[in-house]
């Protein structure tokens, strides 16, 4: 096993669920389909996507999408990744959190559904995936802070993620990871306290377990 390969196994906190996730996401991309999960922050979804692309021993390049990033970035990184891809180094180019950006309705769903940009084709040795925030609303709607100015994002002031409509061709290569459930939660917590080896008294990581989860 490749050492990368190791220590990102090393790094994760791996269940059955994530398998299963793991390996759907792989069926979709030997069948040469889009793949967009969508899940709240903190799920797993690039941990999983990354140890993936190590698996199939591609590169991992990754671009953060966000409300101020410019069109010309993600043109840029394409043109990046189409210039470098080969048989020799095939690529695995994911979007973290692609409708928080005002290029979802076009540059960003020609390139993930597409597989083109600007008219140009993107090299049959890249693997496009990218994952989404859930629409979804605060469960107090008056827990929202304010710099005391007025704001242009208002009428997004309810929901948790500030997210825009995606496109009906984005739609149906939409796959709900959901939330986590407690079970896998506290799993995840463990191992993550367990694996920075702080301390070495249960009692004390059983402490911080409890108060991670509670908050």
């Amino acid at each position: 096993m490749p050492i990368s390969l190791q220590n990102k196994l090393n790094e994760l906190a791996l269940s059955s669920d994530n398998f299963y996730k793991m390996a759907l996401i792989y069926l979709r991309i030997l069948a040469k389909m889009p793949a967009i999960p969508l899940g709240e922050t903190g799920i797993g979804k690039t941990a999983l996507i990354e140890l993936l692309s190590k698996i199939m021993n591609y590169q991992f390049i990754k671009l953060d999408v966000h409300a101020g990033l410019p069109k010309e970035m993600i043109i840029r990184t394409v043109n990046y990744v189409n210039s470098i891809a080969c048989k020799e180094n095939k690529i695995l180019l994911f979007f973290d959190e692609i409708n928080t950006n005002s290029n979802i309705n076009g540059l960003l769903k020609e390139i993930v559904v597409d597989h083109m940009f600007e008219g140009v084709r993107i090299s049959p040795h890249i693997v496009v995936l990218a994952t989404c925030n859930p629409y979804k609303m605060k469960k107090d709607p008056s827990d929202t802070l304010t710099t005391g100015l007025r704001n242009r994002h208002r009428k997004q002031e309810h929901l948790v993620y500030r997210v825009l409509p995606m496109p009906e061709s984005m739609l149906y290569f939409i796959w709900n990871y959901d939330s986590l459930n407690i079970k896998d939660e506290i799993f995840y917590i463990k191992k993550i306290i367990s694996s920075n080896g702080i301390f070495n008294s249960q009692e004390i990581n059983n402490c911080i377990l409890e108060q991670v989860f509670l908050s």
